[in-house]
């Protein structure tokens, strides 16, 4: 496979959509599912993809069939899809957008040229680094502005570094399922696999759920999921919070592993019409989605399952009905770890966040403690952002693992202790500044840093409401 033709014939497919002025629907949604058909009809004709025994009615298509459609193009284009997907039900929602077919709204005359250009790729000799680089390219596919327009919360997609962090507190096994409710473009489902990988196991014994409300996301999770040697995501299209995932038997289905970092401030929310029994630990206020989305996490636990979430600073100190919700969480002993990071790791934002790592069975030393990480100044400078390094990441990592004091850097908190500071989790109540002008100022600063924080959500609050006001998506 040669990757500089691949990027060239996506290039060229984009360039005649945007003469044609397929704006609307989006680039990525036509360009994406056909690179993807033509990559599984490539490597099917080899024989060599180990998914092809479990495929369908695929047996029945090939590349060579959307090659020789001219008249009624889109139509017959719709129907293989649609073909596809029914009989191959890990398929669904890749082809064809759930909520309006792309197919039917692009000529066919544009349709046989797309069709054309892409026919120039050659998937053969596929090995894990081309299939990495594949990856990539359809990200920027996905991402690229000017050639994806539909308004999603990418701004707030986390850095590579962060997915590692997390996936190494989480030390996901082999067999276990992992589940992300706000999955986005899948990097954390996928940072996982490569962590499977690098232990030795096999990804393909593991089970990978998701949800993600966004079809052309969801398409590509599930297509760098393939691409990467996992053949059975379950990628449910839906609502993080209104939607579940259910099993065979149309229970709930509970995981041993969760990952994701949730929309930040999220103010009307879907969920708010739920019944209570949706929130055990309290109902979440109207404006605010964040205690909806730890609830939601904590309640796909299994009875042994271990989260980890990236949230706002908010989260941990704010007061009314979310400071009931904190105390239930606290006094049930289901957070194990809260790690604040370093402002600035984000692309377009600079909003300080931090990490809560949930653990349903707590054992040993841990029960009824939970660890404070300040990891906010473990950081290296980069373009227009901060990142963790390798070494920051470790340190974090080995400091979670032996849950134990660091002056200035961390320190294990008794339940009884929190419950004194009435359950407030800012982690500058419990860890004072190593150095000594520091921790002279440290008590000051910190009701300084809590007042200002409720000054800024209540600015960031009217900010959102005016972008609303103007039809903008926050």
């Amino acid at each position: 496979m040669d990757l500089n033709t691949v990027k060239y014939a996506i290039k060229m497919a984009i360039n005649l959509l945007e003469k044609e002025a397929y704006y609307s629907i989006g680039y990525a949604s036509y360009v994406l599912p056909l690179v993807f058909f033509k990559y599984l009809s490539d490597l099917y004709s080899e024989k060599s993809c180990e998914f092809s025994k479990s495929l369908g009615s695929f047996l029945a298509f090939s590349w060579s069939d959307l090659e020789a459609v001219s008249e009624g193009a889109s139509n017959n284009v719709s129907d293989v899809f649609s073909q596809i997907e029914t009989d191959n039900y890990f398929m669904e929602g890749i082809f064809i957008n759930p909520s309006g077919n792309q197919w039917h709204r692009i000529s066919d005359e544009a349709l046989c040229k797309v069709i054309k250009i892409i026919s120039i790729i050659e998937f053969s000799g596929i090995d894990a680094d081309s299939c990495k680089n594949m990856g990539s390219i359809l990200n920027e596919l996905v991402l690229q502005p000017e050639y994806y327009r539909e308004n999603t919360n990418s701004a707030l997609i986390p850095p590579d570094s962060l997915k590692k962090l997390m996936i190494r507190i989480l030390e996901p096994k082999m067999g276990e399922s992992l589940f992300d409710p706000a999955c986005g473009m899948g990097g954390f489902l996928l940072e996982a696999l490569f962590y499977l990988k690098e232990q030795g196991s096999d990804p393909s014994k593991s089970l990978f759920f998701g949800q993600e409300e966004s079809y052309i996301f969801r398409a590509y999770t599930i297509i760098n999921l393939f691409l990467n040697g996992v053949f059975n995501p379950h990628i449910l299209l839906g609502s993080t919070i209104k939607d579940v995932i259910k099993d065979e038997t149309g229970e709930k289905c509970k995981f041993d592993v969760i990952v994701t970092n949730p929309p930040f401030g999220v103010k009307a929310w879907e969920g708010r019409h739920l019944s209570d029994e949706n929130f055990p630990y309290g109902r979440p206020p109207k404006n605010s989605a964040d205690y909806a989305f730890i609830q939601k996490s904590l309640a796909s636990l299994s009875k042994t399952g271990r989260a980890a979430m990236i949230v706002p600073h908010g989260v941990l100190f704010r007061g009314g009905d979310e400071a009931k919700i904190r105390k239930n969480i606290v006094q049930d002993d289901v957070i194990e770890a809260i790690i604040g990071l370093p402002a600035s790791l984000f692309d377009t934002t600079k909003i300080p966040t931090s990490i809560i790592v949930f653990a349903k069975a707590k054992t040993g030393e841990r029960k009824r403690k939970i660890l404070f990480i300040d990891a906010s100044k473990n950081y290296e400078l980069g373009r227009g952002k901060n990142h963790l390094s390798e070494e920051n990441i470790r340190e974090i990592v080995l400091t979670y693992s032996e849950f134990r004091d660091r002056p200035g850097y961390s320190k294990v908190v008794s339940a009884e202790e929190i419950s004194l500071h009435d359950y407030i989790l800012t982690i500058s109540r419990y860890i004072e500044p190593s150095d000594v002008k520091s921790r002279l100022n440290s008590h000051e600063l910190a009701q300084k840093v809590h007042s200002l924080e409720f000054e800024r959500n209540d600015v960031q609050s009217k900010i959102d409401e005016i972008l609303l006001g103007l039809g903008m998506r926050i």
